[in-house]
């Protein structure tokens, strides 16, 4: 599997809130996430439409190995990848 993780280049994080429950039992959940060479939610538009399932970088908050910053200021670290399902995406943002 490609190696997501983009370590010359800025990362853009997405902020996409899924309809679908958490573990903890609420009805929606956000993942943050990147897609190798997407930067704006135009760019993220067209790599999900028509698709089913999209692999993505996961990010939890705080620090760790190969830990981004985002615009705030926050600091992310990568989880590893996974399959999104777009049909439950409810909204991104970057």
């Amino acid at each position: 599997m490609a190696d997501f993780r983009q370590t010359k280049e800025e990362v853009t994080l997405f902020f996409i809130t899924m309809n679908m429950h958490a573990r903890s039992g609420t009805p929606t959940h956000m993942i943050v996430g990147s897609l190798p060479g997407v930067g704006t939610i135009e760019e993220f538009y067209s790599e999900i439409e028509g698709k089913d399932f999209l692999l993505i970088e996961e990010f939890y908050r705080g620090n760790g190995p190969n830990s981004i910053r985002d615009r705030d200021g926050s600091e992310y670290h990568s989880v590893g990848t996974i399959l999104l399902n777009v049909m439950y995406i409810g909204k991104v943002k970057t």
